[in-house]
């Protein structure tokens, strides 16, 4: 009779402690668990939002470095082909060219002519269809006369094809130096050259 009421009380004993363990489960732990859960779910969602954001900022920072290297293009072109004449600029570079080279500048002349880029038409001036849409570009021509040695002249073409304006040698004539004046290591001649330089009309 012992036994069976120890084993009674057993059961009812292991039924409470399943119950209370149910109810902690449910009251307690269960609530918990699907509060970390949210809170994992919220961590997850702003690490994606930060990620979309951080990636935004990139592509933004992107566009920036490639329109800041446009700008820097644009400056460049600028000064390899000009928006205007800026003919006391071209004058000042080829006569800053001469003088690095050694050539003593006797005179500089100037002449200004357009042209559109395109294969003339039958009347002659240029302006065909296909040219006509493009940016005409202007020519500054600029006779020059010269005294100095053959080195003067290898020093001052190649200065004149690494300039960042753009300079073309269209003709060079060489005759002896008449006032008989005489180089350091070499005789000294006497150079008429035909320089053009180019810039964009308006």
């Amino acid at each position: 009779m012992k036994q069976t009421t120890k084993r009674f009380l057993s059961m009812i004993l292991g039924l409470v402690l399943l119950v209370a363990s149910m109810v902690l489960y449910f009251e307690f732990i269960l609530p918990v668990y699907d509060e970390v859960l949210a809170i994992k779910a919220q961590k997850l969602g702003r690490e994606e939002f930060l990620n979309g954001k951080k990636s935004i900022i990139k592509q933004v920072q992107s566009l920036i470095d490639t329109y800041e290297g446009q700008g820097q293009v644009q400056q460049v072109v600028s000064l390899t082909l000009p928006a205007e004449e800026d003919i006391g600029g071209a004058i000042a570079q080829l006569n800053g060219l001469a003088r690095n080279s050694g050539f003593i500048v006797r005179s500089l002349s100037i002449s200004t002519t357009d042209f559109y880029g395109g294969e003339a038409n039958e009347s002659g001036n240029g302006e065909n269809s296909a040219a006509v849409i493009q940016k005409p570009i202007g020519r500054v021509s600029i006779s020059a006369s010269m005294a100095g040695s053959y080195d003067n002249l290898k020093s001052f073409i190649s200065l004149l094809e690494t300039n960042v304006r753009i300079f073309d040698l269209e003709n060079l004539a060489i005759s002896p130096n008449l006032s008989g004046n005489k180089g350091s290591a070499q005789d000294i001649f006497e150079y008429s050259l035909g320089v053009v330089t180019y810039y964009q009309k308006r």
